[in-house]
């Protein structure tokens, strides 16, 4: 059983708790889940429960930590438990898909035939047996994150712990979850999921809701509806049948793909993982050069990755940014502003991350799933931004899975395989 009691960490840097008096228990053969909003703590939790705090994550960890009557402070958890990261990027060890999924067998010392019964089984779960030999780089987010669930089910673990697992996962991946984790819940594995995802809330034996670091509370959401931004505007952006790939790989990604974008327009890319949105944001951005077709922009493009690290890599926010008043598309900025990277939550980290897109100038702004890992509430909030943005005349293309951006987007596009097609609404 993994009991915790009285638990309180305090980040190196921090005055303040980052969770105080939070206890829980999961028995072997439970899901439970942490829910509540961003900054609450629910990574921290996680972070605490594995021992990443203090042997990575410089804090101070105060309260009853057990794992089958192991404190992680004092012995080495991992044969019990395996936490994966909301960021699949950061544990990413194998060039391609298939190393990936089999390093964590491998740096155990686990026999051949075993490794590749168990691989082959997780890649076969997760749709990923035609990307086995693709190198990781060339993977969406969403393609990322199915590896990493791969290269945790190898393990079977007697605990897992997974910080945000469906934030980018299209709906057919996000419901090949829901089985996966029902059945590791009967065949005796302990779950703990920290998520905003209310489905898998649902599916949960019990769920703990953390605010402000103590696992108890409700909080409400508010909704607000938008109006899509005008169309009308003048051209900026023009893609006319272009094809491109990754440096050192002559496969195409993208083929003969054909959108365009006006001012204060919002456009939506829609569609499964792995179909070549993000590659299509990373062409637009100058990163990829098109191996066919040509591309127009009126413009000075900048982009937002799925991975806030890439904009965010260390320090402070208030390294960055002077002056928190000129970022006001939320009031979360400045109760971020001064706090260390390494206490900000996921939600907290792309939030961040926006703000310092926003403060380097550029009038064409690329979104990659800029809601993933946020809580109802901050989620609202980057949707007002994003909203506000393009009324001010900023051409804003988005990739994400997220609805309720496809209810204020002025124009939607459908990429699947590479392939594109205009869409309304949610494709």
């Amino acid at each position: 059983m993994i009991h915790v009691e009285d638990l309180e960490v305090v980040y190196e840097g921090s005055q303040k708790p980052a969770v105080e008096g939070v206890n829980l228990d999961l028995q072997p053969g439970e899901l439970k889940t942490l829910t509540g909003p961003n900054g609450g703590g629910k990574t921290t939790i996680l972070r605490a429960i594995t021992g990443l705090i203090p042997s990575f994550y410089p804090g101070r960890v105060k309260g009853r930590i057990e794992i089958d009557g192991c404190d992680p402070r004092e012995c080495d958890p991992r044969e019990k438990v395996f936490l994966l990261l909301q960021d699949p990027k950061i544990q990413v060890t194998g060039a391609t898909v298939f190393l990936e999924a089999s390093s964590p067998l491998v740096l155990r010392g686990v026999d051949r035939k075993t490794i590749m019964e168990r691989v082959w089984e997780q890649l076969h779960v997760y749709g990923l047996l035609d990307y086995k030999w693709t190198h990781v780089y060339m993977l969406s987010s969403g393609l990322l994150q199915r590896t990493a669930l791969a290269a945790a089910g190898v393990l079977r673990s007697r605990y897992l712990l997974l910080d945000e697992p469906s934030s980018f996962l299209d709906r057919s991946a996000r419901t090949v979850l829901y089985s996966i984790l029902d059945r590791l819940r009967g065949e005796g594995v302990g779950v703990l999921v920290a998520t905003h995802d209310v489905k898998l809330a649902e599916l949960a034996d019990e769920s703990y809701i953390v605010i402000r670091g103590v696992n108890k509370g409700i909080y409400r959401i508010n909704k607000h509806h938008l109006n899509p931004p005008r169309q009308g505007g003048e051209l900026v952006l023009k893609l006319e049948k272009v094809s491109a790939g990754y440096p050192g790989s002559r496969q195409l990604v993208i083929h003969d793909i054909s959108l365009q974008a006006r001012k204060s327009e919002l456009v939506l890319l829609q569609g499964p993982n792995g179909g070549g949105k993000t590659t299509i944001l990373y062409t637009i951005a100058g990163f990829l050069k098109p191996m066919k077709g040509r591309i127009i922009i009126k413009g000075r493009p900048r982009l937002l990755p799925a991975d806030p690290f890439l904009v965010f890599p260390r320090g402070r926010l208030s390294d960055i940014i002077d002056d928190p008043g000129r970022i006001s598309f939320t009031e979360k900025i400045n109760e971020i502003y001064d706090k260390p990277i390494y206490s900000l939550s996921g939600g907290e980290l792309r939030l961040a991350a926006l703000a310092i897109v926003l403060s380097s100038g550029g009038d064409i702004l690329l979104l990659d799933e800029p809601t993933a890992g946020l809580d109802p509430e901050n989620k609202w909030l980057v949707i007002e931004a994003i909203h506000k943005l393009a009324r001010a005349g900023y051409t804003i293309v988005a990739a994400s899975h997220d609805e309720e951006l496809s209810e204020i987007a002025t124009r939607s596009y459908l990429v699947v395989e590479g392939r594109i097609r205009e869409c309304y609404g949610i494709c």
